[in-house]
């Protein structure tokens, strides 16, 4: 299975009464999906950064880079192109 995650959500800290909650990172050592590529949206800085998650059985390290490589190809001919339609 393969899945594409798009966060365009702001994560604050949450306080309630006297317990502070913040946000942490932490890798898992399973993915959930084959390969999984998930984005999220800064709207202060107004970037977008992600991360691919998968399956190290399934996939070798070459070609997730590929991956990435060939994706952020495409962002940047999507960007050069905003009138352009997917289908052409």
């Amino acid at each position: 299975d393969a899945c594409f995650d798009f966060q365009n959500i702001e994560f604050n800290d949450l306080s309630v009464e006297n317990i502070q909650f913040t946000n942490q990172p932490f890798r898992t050592r399973c993915s959930t999906y084959d390969i999984l590529l998930t984005c999220q949206q800064d709207q202060e800085e107004g970037y977008i950064k992600g991360f691919i998650d998968y399956g190290t059985s399934l996939f070798k390290k070459e070609s997730i880079e590929k991956i990435i490589l060939d994706f952020k190809e495409l962002i940047l001919l999507i960007a050069e192109n905003e009138a352009e339609t997917i289908e052409n």
